[in-house]
């Protein structure tokens, strides 16, 4: 059946059988020329449907909660088919249960703001945390469902189940302290909790995924004994670039065009893009850095700042996507990083990232397939030297720019990574 819709230029992709038989007939068909490769989906049944209960710190609807990962995450398992029921708890506000508890989280985090010195987190305190996991106990006590899931490992560090559990994250908390700036300066008390609470949270789960092999390192390193249940699996793109094949790079100005995304100048590493830009205009190569997200001040006249753009506002997405559709490369050459979801987006508009190597971004970014990634202490001259190389061979960063959009068609998307998982789920159920 599956073979007669299938032309000589499609190839057709299985899903995991143990997903395909439960799931009913699922399949992709891949689209493949010289320009890429494309995939469409097709569904024809559902059987069997895995009842998924989704549990977040936030609002996993809400398209602006940690950038709409949880939306897409939770998207992207409807799309296979799953049941999914959420629910929703705001763990940054006090639990009104359990009133010693409660007097003495209020205690420290007094203590701690008028010493000034040190960073409490109440929200891994076991005082804080336990009476609102045993409200989420009650809660979950009237649903039906085969397995639970979430994005937060700080939810599932006590919760009490006998159904599987499962979180995907992109970060553990051990390799956050000091790495980060918001991580920087705990108190040990903080130290203490937040190991703790990831301790019990890996060893509460039956999987933990990770986006990158980092985490997943950092996570096997904390419990041992589980590192069978520890797997890595990136993260996906949060728009659809609507581009069925990749792009053909647009030469008609004769400009390279280089595009900076991100909220944070500092550590996304905006001087290190503008330095490298720079160097290439000096070096006869002319170069313009759009940059999205931040409205730095007293930057040379070859960037343009578009400031924020939102993707839920059209006319914003419209100007979004022209930048993206008309650059030559993603420059984030940020000092600190987890999992950032705008190089597989970048991807998906045929760009290769450029970037320093940190954290979980060699996960991300695969060395010469759909960017490069560069030491922190010689990432501008490592970057120039790069970046003109392609630049005098033409048909090589054409292929470069191929070799990224698949990397995201069949990597860096929501639907070939919740497809692995369920493969994982599916045989934890059996």
């Amino acid at each position: 059946m599956l073979s007669s819709l299938k032309s000589k230029s499609e190839e057709k992709y299985e899903w995991p059988q143990s997903v395909k038989n439960q799931r009913g007939i699922r399949y992709r068909i891949k689209h493949s020329n010289n320009t890429g490769t494309s995939i469409k989906e097709k569904h024809i049944m559902r059987e069997n449907t895995i009842r998924l209960l989704g549990i977040e710190t936030g609002n996993a609807d809400d398209m602006k909660n940690w950038s709409g990962t949880p939306f897409h995450i939770y998207d992207a398992f409807r799309e296979a088919g799953c049941e999914v029921t959420l629910i929703n708890y705001a763990f940054n506000i006090p639990s009104r249960s359990g009133l010693f508890r409660r007097l003495k989280v209020q205690i420290r985090s007094r203590i701690y703001r008028f010493l000034g010195k040190k960073k409490y987190d109440p929200i891994r305190d076991p005082d804080f945390l336990i009476p609102k996991i045993q409200r989420i106990e009650q809660e979950i006590a009237g649903h039906e469902y085969d397995c639970i899931f979430s994005t937060s490992t700080i939810v599932l560090s006590y919760l009490k189940t006998p159904k599987p559990k499962y979180f995907w994250t992109d970060a553990v908390f051990a390799g956050l302290v000091d790495y980060y700036e918001e991580f920087s300066n705990l108190s040990k008390l903080t130290l203490k909790h937040g190991l703790e609470t990831e301790q019990k949270a890996i060893a509460n789960v039956t999987r933990a995924f990770f986006s990158s092999e980092w985490a997943r390192q950092i996570a096997i390193a904390e419990i041992p004994s589980k590192a069978s249940h520890i797997h890595t699996v990136q993260f996906g793109a949060n728009l659809h670039s609507n581009h069925e094949t990749c792009p053909a790079a647009n030469w008609e100005h004769q400009l390279i065009e280089f595009v900076f995304i991100g909220t944070d100048w500092v550590r996304k590493g905006g001087d290190l893009a503008v330095a490298v830009v720079e160097q290439l205009n000096t070096k006869g190569y002319p170069c313009t850095l759009h940059i999205i997200g931040v409205t730095p001040e007293g930057l040379p006249d070859f960037c343009k700042i578009h400031g924020f753009l939102s993707k839920d506002n059209p006319s914003q997405f419209q100007e979004f996507e022209q930048i993206l559709n008309r650059s030559h490369f993603f420059i984030l050459p940020t000092k600190a990083e987890c999992s950032a979801i705008v190089f597989s987006e970048a991807n998906s508009y045929g760009l290769p990232a450029l970037s320093i190597r940190t954290g979980g971004l060699t996960s991300v970014v695969e060395e010469d397939i759909n960017g490069f990634l560069f030491p922190h202490e010689t990432f501008i001259d490592d970057c120039v030297r790069k970046v003109s190389e392609l630049l005098d061979d033409r048909p090589e960063y054409e292929q470069l720019r191929i070799r990224s959009f698949n990397r995201y068609q069949t990597v860096l998307n929501w639907e070939t990574a919740v497809s692995r998982i369920l493969e994982v789920i599916q045989s934890d159920l059996q």
